[in-house]
């Protein structure tokens, strides 16, 4: 089962949210005695539950170098009411609402009494190595839909006390379902259509292929038939270039292997993962944990990994 710090409640979560930002309460509801707010950290995704009372919640300049800034905030409206403003721009959001903000830019919002809400923190380096762009995502709201419903029920099942192995199990096809949602919100509405859906073309040919050893920006140029310089430009200033999108879906890959594969060799790995050789996937994890892969697997048992993704 799931060990009791990992889903924290009440007091705790209230803490959590003042070292976020500041934040105010009234209402009605107590925020040191009532289970008001639940906690639950994932190896990627973090889960707040909150129920009951209003509160104001207002992240400026002075928080935005915090390590909450490296996130993209979602926020699932159950029941209440929520105003929101980031960047000039106020919205109302009203149950079966979702809402997207990136923690790197003032918020300031008001939860009204008796509002029930979820949010997911993703990290924006998983995004971007997913092809999610989240500068066109923050302050954006939309409707929940069929897809948005599957996610709430799955968290539903983790703050329901599911055991650990399930839990992360669920974390995984949330992140999932939660990739899917993005990419279909993301979008410039100035971008080409031609260029956008190249774009996403791109992305799925990594999506399929990435343990492919032999994939490169010249082979997915020459599946799009396009150049290799047009394809470049299509991630210029988007976030990763294609070549870190590609190591960073093999990375993410392997590690997941390190973590639920504990008989397979490290040479195995490298290449289930695409990195094609044991000395490539050894220079990747040095560079992007400053270890090696048999020592992060080591690490693993004691609970004291970051995610390379994260």
């Amino acid at each position: 089962m799931r060990s009791q710090d990992q889903r924290v409640a009440s007091r705790s979560g209230f803490d959590e949210l003042h070292a976020m930002a500041e934040v105010r309460l009234w209402g009605g509801h107590s925020a040191v005695h009532g289970d008001e707010i639940q906690i639950w950290r994932g190896r990627r995704i973090t889960l707040y539950r909150y129920n009951g009372g209003g509160f104001s919640f207002r992240r400026d300049h002075e928080y935005l170098a915090d390590d909450y800034a490296a996130n993209l905030s979602l926020g699932f409206l159950h029941e209440g009411e929520m105003t929101a403003t980031s960047e000039g721009q106020t919205q109302i959001h009203r149950p079966g609402g979702v809402a997207a903000f990136r923690m790197d830019r003032p918020l300031e919002s008001r939860t009204e009494p008796g509002t029930a809400l979820t949010v997911a923190h993703l990290p924006f380096r998983y995004l971007e190595s997913r092809g999610i762009d989240t500068r066109q995502l923050n302050g954006q709201c939309w409707e929940g839909g069929v897809l948005c419903a599957a996610v709430l029920r799955m968290v539903d099942s983790i703050f329901g006390g599911c055991p650990e192995d399930e839990a992360l199990v669920l974390e995984a096809g949330i992140i999932e379902v939660l990739i899917g949602i993005l990419a279909e919100h993301d979008s410039d509405q100035l971008t080409d259509d031609v260029t956008e859906k190249t774009r996403a073309r791109a992305m799925q040919l990594i999506d399929e292929h990435y343990t492919d050893v032999e994939l490169d920006a010249d082979r997915i140029a020459a599946a799009l038939g396009s150049s290799r310089r047009y394809l470049y430009g299509l991630f210029e200033g988007r976030g990763p270039s294609i070549a870190t999108l590609i190591r960073d879906r093999r990375a993410a890959h392997a590690e997941q292997l390190l973590i639920n594969e504990p008989s397979f060799s490290i040479r195995r790995i490298a290449h289930l993962s695409g990195f094609g050789s044991e000395d490539r996937l050894l220079r990747t994890f040095k560079q992007m944990t400053g270890e090696s892969p048999s020592s992060y697997r080591r690490r693993v048992a004691t609970g004291a990994v970051v995610p390379i993704s994260s």
